[in-house]
């Protein structure tokens, strides 16, 4: 891991210049009313290409793999996905002069704006997981942060509908037509809280049915004693005797050293 380093931080940081290219291009395709391209380049797309593309890597190398190869992977699927959408892309090219360059500082300006109000929803979206992290026990901490990023997929709905309406609604609310606009905010956040109620109540039914095969198997793994550490197949000595084990042949199981 430390020789590949160098070339994971370039992965990364390659992967945040292609997502936000990639991002933009999905502004632009929404802006024009185009919104089954507008949602192929978001990144919901994007995660299912790549984990379809992960999948298939890792299956190939028989489930082992390294952390370079699988952001190599995801890198690239980021990268034929906006080669896609930037071939589709219908470019206008107008406004020139001396002053051509003013739209675009406007543009920076309002985006500056926007990048600032994203960024702090997502601090205050994540909060409650590093306050929660500080506040409570390893146990609690990982419990609430796994519900906390089960239920955080409803806003995934809420994503699309907001690609899928804002222009519309954007033109609506341009041309006047203001009651039109909330009627058509109003569908859809009741079509959204729908199937939202819908994917919470399959989630606690199937729940348990879901969760048995891994029930199952960790009933299966035989527990360490009590104060006996680390785990079996590990030996050395700590400052605590009693809790250095080996592994006994003998028994199958762990023993303590020097005894």
């Amino acid at each position: 891991m430390q020789d590949d380093r160098g070339r994971v931080v370039l992965l990364v940081a390659a992967m945040i210049v292609l997502e936000t290219v990639r991002l933009t291009v999905s502004d632009v395709y929404a802006a024009l009313g185009r919104i089954p391209w507008s949602v192929a380049a978001t990144h919901h797309s994007r995660s299912i290409l790549a984990l379809l593309a992960l999948g298939a890597v890792v299956l190939a190398q028989g489930g082992e793999t390294t952390l370079l190869t699988l952001l190599t992977v995801y890198a690239a699927v980021s990268l034929v996905l906006l080669a896609v959408v930037v071939v589709r892309l219908p470019l206008r090219s107008r406004g020139t002069g001396r002053r051509w360059w003013a739209p675009m500082l406007t543009a920076v300006a309002a985006g500056a704006w926007l990048f600032t109000v994203e960024l702090g929803a997502f601090l205050v979206g994540r909060g409650d997981v590093w306050l929660a992290g500080w506040a409570f026990g390893a146990q609690d901490a990982l419990q609430y942060s796994t519900a906390s990023v089960l239920a955080m997929q409803v806003t995934v709905l809420e994503g699309l509908a907001n690609i899928a309406i804002a222009p519309v609604a954007a033109r609506m609310w341009a041309a006047g037509d203001r009651a039109r606009v909330f009627r058509l905010l109003s569908a859809s956040a009741t079509l959204s809280t729908a199937v939202t109620v819908l994917a919470v109540a399959a989630a606690w039914l199937l729940g348990p049915q879901a969760l048995a095969p891994l029930r199952r198997r960790a009933r299966r793994r035989r527990p360490l004693p009590r104060g006996c550490w680390p785990p079996a197949g590990w030996a050395w000595r700590s400052a605590a005797p009693a809790r250095c084990c080996s592994w006994s042949p003998a028994t199958g199981g762990p023993r303590p050293l020097g005894r």
